[in-house]
Order: structure tokens, then sequence, then C-alpha cells
């Protein structure tokens, strides 16, 4: 039997999300082996985000652990995954781009299929709420390090307050270090996964930034406006069939606000 190790030597979010489904292409193209997992990476032991991830997404491991000596555990092993992670020059799918990294450097043989998500299967946690209302985050990355991900506060808090005039109410979702929206009803912040999906699985659409949020949401069909602002990656690289890919390099809030209000109004003509 094929004793397999996985292992990612990093911790972002969305690639732990776009990793396990590449877990699940591989236990579906090899359903006998054995998968283990190994959590130690580069930056410590796993956060608690991924691990919340590993154990509630339907990929079933043989044993999920942590052990900072590859090369002594990796003699255990037929294979041995490497640092699973998409080419940076891809013009194609991200998680394709994954798969045929994984078997260029392992000899495996995994059948990609874009359909084949991993989702959530865990627990939800029940948070205040309003019947119907907009899942909006104030940031993306820290922009000292992914310019590229972040259209900035501003741009967001304003969007927000005009969504909020419209009539949407408004539910922030972050980090604790977040600058606030100022007309979000309800924020919440450094939440587990399970309360994440509840929030996800009730809002109306989701308003993301190129991050973990929006490709999480992209994998659990959750409608997104999803705002790239000098996006390193083609929008083919990160959008999902159920995100609306708006460009917002060169747009001010009103313009993104318009864009949105009128895509609604198409939906309910």
């Amino acid at each position: 039997m094929l004793k397999i190790l996985a292992y990612r030597d990093a911790f972002g979010i969305g690639d732990w999300i776009m990793t396990m489904s590449v877990l699940k292409m591989l236990k579906g193209s090899y359903p006998d082996c054995i998968l283990d997992l190994n959590l130690v990476g580069k930056l410590g032991v796993a956060p608690r985000l991924v691990l919340d991830i590993v154990k509630n997404l339907d990929v079933e491991f043989n044993r999920i652990f942590f052990n900072n000596n590859l090369t002594e555990i990796q003699k255990f092993y037929d294979i041995v995954t490497g640092h699973i992670i998409y080419d940076f020059r891809t013009r194609n799918n991200l998680i394709h781009s994954m798969v045929q990294n994984t078997n260029s450097r392992t000899g495996l043989e995994i059948k990609y299929d874009e359909n084949l998500y991993s989702h959530y299967i865990g627990s939800m946690e029940i948070l205040e709420v309003p019947k119907k209302f907009i899942l909006m985050p104030s940031c993306g990355k820290d922009t000292r390090i992914s310019k590229h991900k972040d259209w900035g506060y501003d741009n967001l808090n304003s969007l927000c307050s005009l969504l909020s005039r419209e009539g949407y109410d408004i539910v922030q979702i972050g980090v604790n270090s977040d600058f606030r929206l100022v007309d979000a009803k309800y924020r919440y912040f450094d939440l587990s996964l399970s309360q994440i999906h509840f929030l996800m699985s009730q809002c109306t659409f989701f308003v993301g930034l190129v991050n973990g949020l929006s490709v999480y949401s992209g994998h659990h069909s959750i409608k997104t406006y999803l705002l790239h602002h000098n996006n390193r990656l083609p929008f083919e690289c990160t959008l999902y069939d159920n995100q609306k890919s708006l460009d917002v390099t060169n747009l001010n809030s009103n313009s993104v606000f318009k864009t949105i209000m009128k895509m609604e109004l198409v939906k309910h003509s």
C-alpha cells in the first residue's frame, strides 16, 4: 500500500485551502493510499485556522502530526509531496498548477478535476447577524507585503457606507488589528473556521479581496464580488464560477458601488 507524506512549507490560508483540494484529488486518484500530513513549516507550528482547515475540510488523513525533522521521517514513506505550491509563472488555474507541480516532483499521476473542491464538513457556530447581510473585510493583507491584494481601507469603508445607505446591512469580518468599517452593523474578528463558515453560508453576498477568504468563498459557492487591485496574477487564476471579478486598480468606491448595484439590479430584473 502506497504511503504518502504531504506538507506545505508555509501557512497562507488561501494556499492551504487550495492544497486541500489537491490532496482530495490525490485521494481520488489513489483511494487506497495511506496519506499523512505534517504541519510543521518554516513559520513554525501551524496557526489555529490552518489546523481548523486540515481537520474540518473533507480530506481523510491517516494522521496529522508535527515533526520538523523531515529528513528523518521521510524514509518511512514511499512518496513525499514536497512543498505543494503553484508555479508563479502559471497562466492557468492555480489548483491545476499545484497538481501539475506535485505530479512533476513525485511521479504521481493525480488527476485534476476542475469541480473537485475541498469543502467544510465540521460543525457550524451561529453568530448574531441580520436576516440579510453583506459580508465585507476592511483590508486585504499588510500592504508592505502584498500591495496587489489590498484596495485600501478608505475605499472599503466608503463602499460599506454606500451599500449601507442603499439599505444593506453590513457584517465585517477580519482580524482584530483591522480598521473598523464605520457603518458595519456587526463586526467579527479572529474567528474560528466554523464561525467563518456560518457567516459565509448566510450572507447575501461577500465583497472579497484576493486572499484566503475569497478562496474559501469560491470553494463553497458563495456569491462574491472579487476586487482585484494591481493583481500580479491573471483573473482566471483566482476566479471561481460564483465570483464576479472587478478590476478596481483605477476605480474609486462610488464606481465599484454602481457596478455592484447594476449587477444586483440585473439579477432581480
